[in-house]
């Protein structure tokens, strides 16, 4: 399915014949030709479209679907995709984009400080280390919903939380000086005191790159992280169990006066981390996602639900058709975003739709072989959920049904 990912700083080429010099990261490895071939269309899109005051962002042909990012002033990053059976929507492959260069950077730092920091030969290396293992566990394939949103699966239980905060805190009082801190396993979220958009790419980074092979404090190959609302990088601890993930951020300035003593902290967790199988569920949570597979995204803190995936192992697989997940997107795009409102649509093979943009929310209800209900029957369905699940939000189609 990948075709081509490639990361390039046109600067560098400052006459013909030094073209390779521009190229920072290409995969596959390729002849030099056919690398500048494959480089030369996206240069030639990203120039084109400034002239016209913007940027282009995807383009698809009959064999392939690119996309491009330039995340920084003169860093161009494109990822291309073989186009199969079914045709992925751009705003995914962007999705993808972004996530993987916020990844890096988080980590990292951004390529043009690392150009004036490391110099180009280490910042080569240290892009071909980083995405030469990241692109083998990331699966393109698995984008969907969430990862458009940014959002994730909160676990709504007090009792599971209130006992997670205790044993936080008994960590930070006894062993060290813990800043921030996220527990979660797969796609659930058990507690957390740190920003929305930190949890979702540490999530996804930590649960795509491990297996549940590896147990205890993991090694990572870097050392702190980068968190925007302390504009600060802190340094960053990550333990794992049974898919169960204990990240630990701590300031580093704080971290030289106390240290995090890995091996009492381990011996700590295995003891007294409450591990959550993710197989039990209570009856009306049950209920619904064995009728519904559905989302909803609060842009505010990232509340959702969803069972648009299923794990096998540690590899997840989406449960809807990516044909489903485009014409959600091109909802979003098309109709949401610019007005709000709402748009229901029936698809042909029994697969209904209902998606809401209003006061900063995203709700998308995805029903599979629905064919003996009409629209009436789904919003009704989905009420009784959001009554349960989001009482914020409702659907005008369950007003109109009534009169």
């Amino acid at each position: 399915m990948l075709h081509n990912f490639f990361i390039i700083h046109p600067p560098l080429c400052e006459r013909e014949g030094q073209e390779e010099n521009k190229i920072l990261y290409f995969h596959p490895d390729l002849p030099l030709s056919q690398k500048l071939k494959q480089i030369g269309l996206a240069e030639a899109l990203n120039s084109v479209s400034k002239s016209f005051s913007g940027n282009c962002e995807a383009l698809r042909t009959r064999k392939f679907t690119h996309a491009f990012l330039e995340p920084e002033e003169n860093f161009l990053i494109s990822l291309s995709i073989k186009n199969g059976d079914t045709q992925y929507s751009h705003a995914l492959l962007l999705s993808v984009l972004n996530d993987w260069y916020e990844l890096f950077m988080r980590i990292h730092g951004n390529l043009t400080d690392l150009i004036e920091k490391i110099g180009l030969v280490k910042l080569k290396n240290l892009l071909s280390t980083f995405f030469g293992s990241f692109l083998e566990k990331m699966k393109i394939h698995s984008y969907g919903l969430p990862e458009l949103f940014c959002s994730y699966e909160l676990d709504s239980s007090r009792e599971s939380q209130f006992d997670l905060i205790y044993l936080v805190n008994r960590i930070r009082s006894r062993f060290s000086p813990i800043d921030g801190h996220l527990i979660f396993s797969k796609n659930t979220v058990y507690s957390t005191n740190i920003d929305r958009q930190s949890v979702y790419i540490l999530l996804i980074y930590l649960s795509s790159i491990f297996s549940d092979a590896e147990n205890g404090f993991l090694t990572l190959g870097f050392d702190s992280f980068y968190v925007p609302p302390k504009n600060k990088r802190q340094n960053i601890f990550v333990y794992h169990r049974q898919s169960h993930f204990c990240v630990f951020l701590i300031d580093q300035n704080l971290s030289q006066e106390r240290t995090f003593p890995l091996m009492e902290i381990k011996s700590f967790l295995d003891k007294n981390l409450p591990l959550k199988n993710e197989d039990q569920k209570s009856a009306s949570q049950s209920g619904m996602k064995e009728a519904f597979n559905y989302y909803i995204c609060d842009e505010q803190n990232g509340n959702s639900k969803d069972t648009f995936y299923s794990f096998s192992g540690s590899e997840r697989q989406c449960k809807i058709h990516p044909s489903v997940s485009s014409l959600i997107v091109a909802f979003q795009q098309i109709y949401l975003m610019p007005n709000g409102g709402e748009v229901s649509a029936e698809t042909s093979n029994n697969t209904w739709i209902l998606t809401k943009s209003d006061n900063k929310k995203m709700s998308v209800f995805v029903e599979k072989k629905a064919s003996e209900k009409n629209l009436s029957d789904i919003t009704s369905d989905v009420d009784k959920i959001l009554s349960t699940v989001h009482p914020g939000i409702s659907f005008e189609t369950e007003v109109l049904r009534k009169q």
